[in-house]
């Protein structure tokens, strides 16, 4: 058998399934998850599974009170910890992360850099993958797939063959099963329920019924039931129920009115495929609770003397609907290029820009001059500056990268690649934003590089400077600056990463990225003396190992107490 790199203490206990645990004890050092040799983790049923593989991989760790058993092995860089119990077949590998009172079990695999945490549970043959979250009381089960940047919360649960992917999330008590797949950047909230094969990216819906074939890919709404063949990418009216193959592409081609005389009984008008009208009649009731048709309910209109009212509202929805034609939105941008050019290193000539209408948002008029870019779309036809954002200074948007929903680059900003800044993001200064990477409402200055697949959320507010690579900026504690350090004068900076983090340096104007043995040696002084040449050539301040005594000291207490900080830091990003 494979050697592990813990042993098992007498400190047990038994399971509700009769299975006995025992904690562990790491018999070496584990410097990938923090773990020095003779520090207690978790607890395991064995050190190997059935088959004579380890349970916990030579760089994966079990921790607190989180319990392992069955046949369930942890690898990669994997960690489970606090409560949290992973048990049967179960797989849990990469980077992924099961912690809180989280249960894991039967054949389910949790890999990548998903996470599963709180009181989650996760079983059948699901998997959770990519950068996936599965939180709360939510439940993924069958043989349900979470992946991408999903987010599973409240008390959703998703079962059968359902699909979660791209930004989606769900909340409240949403319920998807079958082979419904959710996508985009769709968000189902309250008592939503998606079933049959229907398909919803980019929605917004509460409270609400999909299920059948229906498609919908854009829109919000409430209270809605959409069924059959439905196809909708619009705003739906409160209570709106679509069917048969009805067709929704602006808010005018669906009409939703309530009789009077009855309660609780929303009629929706829409069109078809094939042009038509169609009515549905959602949910009138009589006395005993059984649904009524149309030719009941203008019954009971009938007998109080409303039913030409409700045919002359019916017309009149019907009218509405006939006249709603198709919009054809002409794109009206808010930029055009000048006569005014320059051309780069490579060839490529760009044109500065001029606003043609005035953005308030940031105090640009009609007129005004922006920054560069080499045409008014990119190769894919997509606009390079949209919905009210804007491109000023001498800044450049090359490749593919565009700006969008509010987004702005200023100053000498290079945007290359496929790089995104949308929903109010910023960067200004001398950023330099390539490959993958998407500011989504953050704010990024300084003298930087960010490249790969990284990603700056939310409300961050960074300064930051040399080259930042496939980094995962959430909040201003993922990106940290500590220094200049005493004696030495190096600012340390440290970086949290999808998997694990980015630890840098920078001294006179010179960036290093390395480990933290590297970067905050445990003896600053030793270090400068075996790397003297380097040191000499780009330190500002004379060796340590010229200066007093208690310089030294003071020296080498900084250096301890931040190397003690960082690893703090990194603890805590790795769970």
């Amino acid at each position: 058998m494979v050697e592990v790199h813990f042993e098992l203490t007498d400190e047990c206990k038994v399971l509700a399934t009769g299975e006995r645990v025992f904690r562990i004890r790491a018999v070496r050092d584990i410097p990938e998850r923090f773990v020095t040799a003779g520090e207690k983790g978790g607890f395991v049923s064995s050190t190997h599974t059935t088959d004579g593989k380890p349970r916990i991989g030579p760089t994966a760790w079990v921790s607190g009170d989180a319990t392992v058993a069955g046949d369930a092995r942890i690898s990669g860089n994997a960690l489970v910890y606090e409560n949290a119990c992973v048990f049967g077949s179960a797989r849990v590998k990469g980077w992924a992360r099961i912690g809180g009172n989280a249960r894991v079990f039967d054949n389910t695999v949790v890999k990548n850099n998903a996470r599963v945490r709180q009181n989650a549970e996760v079983s059948g043959q699901a998997r959770v993958a990519g950068q996936a979250v599965v939180s709360e009381s939510a439940r993924v089960f069958g043989d349900a797939v979470i992946e991408g940047d999903a987010r599973i919360s409240g008390g959703s649960w998703v079962e059968g063959n359902a699909h979660v992917s791209g930004h989606a999330q769900l909340s409240g008590d949403a319920y998807v099963c079958d082979k419904a797949r959710i996508a985009g950047s769709a968000y189902l909230m309250g008592d939503t329920a998606v079933s049959g094969e229907a398909t919803v990216t980019d929605a917004a819906i509460i409270d609400g019924e999909i299920n059948d074939h229906a498609r919908i890919t854009d829109g919000r709404m409430q209270d809605c039931c959409v069924e059959g063949n439905a196809q909708v990418s619009a705003n739906l009216p409160d209570c709106a129920h679509l069917g048969e193959k009805m067709v929704v592409t602006h808010p005018e081609e669906c009409v939703v009115f309530h009789p009077l005389g009855v309660e609780d009984c929303p009629v929706t008008v829409a069109k078809t495929t094939n042009g038509k009208i169609a009515t549905i009649i959602s949910y009138y009731a009589n006395n005993s609770g059984n649904r009524l048709g149309k030719e009941q309910l203008i019954h009971q209109l009938q007998a109080q003397g409303l039913d030409e009212l409700f045919e002359q509202q019916l017309q009149w929805a019907k009218n509405r609907v006939a006249k709603a034609q198709p919009v054809v939105e002409e794109e009206a941008l808010d930029f055009r290029l000048t006569d005014e050019t320059k051309t780069l290193s490579d060839g490529t000539v760009v044109y500065r820009i001029e606003a043609t209408r005035d953005l308030p948002f940031f105090n640009v008029s009609k007129g005004d001059k922006g920054g560069w870019v080499p045409s008014t779309h990119n190769s894919q036809g997509i606009p390079r500056i949209s919905d009210n954002s804007w491109l000023g200074d001498e800044a450049m948007l090359l490749d593919e990268a565009i700006l969008t929903c509010e987004g702005r680059a200023t100053g000498n900003v290079c945007m290359k690649g496929n790089a995104v800044v949308k929903e109010e993001g910023w960067v200004e200064r001398s950023v330099t934003l390539t490959d993958n990477t998407e500011v989504i409402g953050g704010f990024v200055t300084g003298t930087v590089t960010i490249a790969g697949s990284s990603t700056v959320r939310g409300g961050v507010e960074i300064e930051a400077v040399g080259t930042l690579t496939d980094v995962r900026i959430r909040d201003n504690s993922d990106h940290r600056r500590f220094g200049p350090l005493f004696g030495t004068g190096i600012e340390v900076f440290l970086t949290r990463r999808a998997q694990g983090a980015q630890l840098s340096t920078r001294i006179s104007g010179v960036w290093r990225e390395g480990t933290l043995d590297e970067m905050v040696p445990e003896n600053p002084i030793l270090d400068q003396l075996n790397n003297r040449d380097w040191w000499e050539t780009v330190g500002d301040q004379p060796l340590l190992v010229g200066q007093s005594p208690r310089v030294q000291a003071l020296v080498l207490e900084e250096y301890a107490q931040l190397r003690e900080l960082i690893v703090t830091v990194l603890k805590q990003w790795d769970s």
